[in-house]
């Protein structure tokens, strides 16, 4: 079983959520300098949780970090302990609803054991979260550990099938995630 799980989170929204998610990811930079002052848990609590005990939060991981190797101008990237951080990734959501009310949170995560997966989510109320999420695991891989063609074509078929679901329940949220992820085989126009 994985021990470690990488997330790339991105946001699609409004330009403030973009400028928000630059605002915090640039925190998060200064925050895993070497000569930073606050550990890392400290930044991710100031930065999503403010005002909540440490016995409060609840990632969704045992414990997460920033990812500050990881580079990416569009998106925020963290490492977590066996699992995605889902909890994480809907506080995020509510939050930048604050921002955009239609604005969409994606999760790209892969963990240590192979399996990679998506998970999208939108505010459904003002604390309830929708999501959908699908992965593929160790034993969709080839026999020499790498993603076949094949396994790449599922996932890709997967994650179509999990936004045509969310795009079902959510509509309105079509245009943004279009401009983004056209290149899904979605047929867009049944969401206009």
């Amino acid at each position: 079983m994985a021990n470690l799980c990488w997330s790339f989170f991105e946001a699609y929204g409004n330009k403030r959520v973009k400028d928000q998610i630059s605002k915090w990811r640039e925190l998060l930079f200064r925050s895993s300098a070497p000569d930073a002052k606050q550990n890392k848990f400290s930044t991710i609590a100031a930065l999503f949780y403010e005002g909540r005990s440490q016995s409060e939060i609840d990632l969704g991981a045992s414990w997460v970090e920033f990812d500050s190797e990881s580079l990416g101008d569009k998106g925020i990237t963290f490492l977590s302990s066996w699992i995605p951080p889902d909890h994480l990734q809907d506080t995020i959501t509510i939050l930048l609803s604050k921002l955009d009310r239609k604005v969409v949170v994606k999760n790209s995560f892969h963990d240590e054991s192979g399996a990679i997966g998506f998970r999208y989510s939108t505010v459904e109320s003002e604390n309830a979260i929708y999501s959908q999420s699908a992965r593929v695991d160790r034993d969709d891989l080839d026999s020499d550990g790498e993603f076949s063609e094949e396994c790449v074509s599922k996932l890709l078929e997967l994650e179509a099938e999990i936004l045509y679901n969310f795009l079902d329940d959510y509509p309105d949220r079509a245009v943004k995630l279009k401009k983004q992820l056209a290149h899904l085989d979605i047929a867009w126009e049944d969401f206009q």
